[in-house]
């Protein structure tokens, strides 16, 4: 299962974590590449991520337990910032 540009367009940020224990690989592709950074669009690979609230913020929206890829919108945003020069981010959960 993937995710169409459609399911991203407008996204600020895209932060991929893994699911289940899984090794994340980060999304590939020279196009894919290109699009976000014409869009100024964030992306992260997060190993370390509060598991818990995450699966508890899918499941509250009626997601699917097992679903392969999630995709969460929340009330409030995150606080998502970038260090591109260092290769450093931090992501901060809304109160």
């Amino acid at each position: 299962m993937g995710v169409a540009w459609s399911d991203i367009a407008g996204a600020r940020a895209i932060v991929e974590t893994p699911l289940a224990g899984r090794h994340v690989e980060p999304s590939q592709g020279t196009h894919f590449f290109r699009n976000i950074m014409a869009a100024r669009v964030g992306y992260v690979t997060a190993e370390a991520v509060d598991r818990p609230w995450l699966d508890a913020a899918w499941q509250a929206r009626g997601g699917d337990p097992g679903a392969q890829v999630r995709h969460l919108r929340f009330d409030e945003p995150l606080a998502i910032h970038l260090d591109g020069k260092r290769g450093a981010a931090a992501i901060v959960k809304p109160r």
